[in-house]
């Protein structure tokens, strides 16, 4: 699954939890999580939350962290019931600004981010180990950005646009003695490698 796939299927989702009456936590029963989640925290003279609460939604994900009038803003700890979790600012609800995000197969993104979207200079660890870091926009590599291999240990450097290198790209493929190897310099159109 691509990191674009990843970040469709954590999409913190508006609940009614956030818009409706709350059960506070010591009015719950065990039998199961009311139909609009439970809330304990800070709430504002309209009764919406409102400071620094705990939320466990009815999906089961839970939040913990600062809001605004009734959405998440500022820092928080969003976990989701698979295991995934995001640490980091809120704005007006959406994810924005520093934060780091663990996905269920523990790759990891840490960077900026602008209304739950990748966007500005970030850092991705895949699954197997490769690292890629740079530019991102809308949860895409679109920029500068470096690519390094966690098996073959080469590193590529160059220009994305929309996760497709396109130009201006340097190899580096190590050798067995310490920091020596080969550059090659390389041109990509639609993502293939056209000239060496």
């Amino acid at each position: 699954m691509s990191e674009e796939e990843l970040d469709d299927t954590y999409s913190e989702n508006y609940n009614e939890d956030e818009y409706e009456i709350e059960t506070d936590t010591h009015e719950r029963s065990y039998s199961g999580i009311s139909k609009i989640g439970i809330y304990n925290g800070d709430r504002n003279n309209n009764n919406e939350r409102h400071g620094y609460g705990k939320a466990l939604l009815p999906n089961g994900d839970n939040y913990e962290g600062h809001y605004e009038n009734g959405l998440r803003h500022g820092y928080g700890i969003y976990k989701f019931r698979d295991g995934a979790m995001y640490k980091g600012f809120y704005k007006k609800g959406k994810r924005h600004g520093d934060g780091i995000m663990i996905y269920m197969d523990s790759s990891k993104y840490e960077g900026e981010w602008i209304n739950n979207e990748k966007y500005g200079r970030g850092k991705y660890t895949y699954k197997n180990g490769d690292v890629f870091e740079g530019l991102w926009k809308s949860n895409k590599k679109h920029g500068l950005g470096t690519y390094k291999y966690s098996k073959s240990k080469n590193i590529l450097t160059g220009m994305w646009h929309e996760n497709k290198r396109i130009k201006g790209f340097k190899i580096f493929f190590p050798c067995k003695f310490q920091n020596s190897g080969y550059i090659f310099h390389g041109t990509w159109n639609e993502n293939e490698l056209v000239n060496i």
